[in-house]
């Protein structure tokens, strides 16, 4: 029977690759679920297998469903508490740029490699708005969190803002 062992890293987000280390997970790749959203396996061995984050989860902690494809008709291995899914934070606060310079931000867990979004939220009037902005670079690091994006200050934003 497949189990023991632990995943690494302990937290992440989107685009995180976790490693589980075990035992008897069988040669060929299985599936391997956060909850019961599947991640994308990377490699399969009988005594490690890395996947791939790929989709969104709730914050907090969630576990970790392995399913071998051998032998056949194993048994699902089911693992609890053992990944905390982070959602982002910026280590900035309220920024100013000219019309047309690009802005880059700093924080943890903006989550995979695709470019995501950058709102500004700004006062008009008195009122709270948001604005879109147009990113030019997007990066987290899958093993630490560590999160940079980037994006040009619009328009009709020029003065003072904060990412959101």
């Amino acid at each position: 029977m497949a189990g023991g062992g632990y995943s690494q890293p302990g937290e992440g987000t989107v685009g995180t690759d976790i490693v589980r280390s075990g035992t008897s997970f069988g040669t060929r790749n299985g599936r391997v679920l956060i909850d019961v959203r599947k991640c994308t396996v990377l490699s399969w061995s009988d005594t490690s297998i890395g996947c791939k984050v790929r989709k969104p989860r709730p914050a907090g902690i969630h576990g970790i469903a392995v399913l071998p494809t051998e032998p056949r008709g194993a048994a699902p291995v089911g693992f609890a508490d053992v990944f905390a899914f982070k959602p982002p934070s910026l280590d900035a606060g309220s920024s100013s740029r000219a019309v047309g310079e690009t802005v880059t931000v700093h924080g943890a867990y903006f989550g995979g490699t695709r470019k995501g979004t950058i709102r500004l939220g700004y006062v008009d009037g008195g009122r709270a708005k948001r604005r879109r902005c147009k990113v030019t670079a997007w990066q987290t690091d899958a093993t630490t969190g560590a999160s940079t994006g980037s994006f040009i200050a619009p328009r009709a934003l020029a003065g003072s803002y904060d990412p959101i």
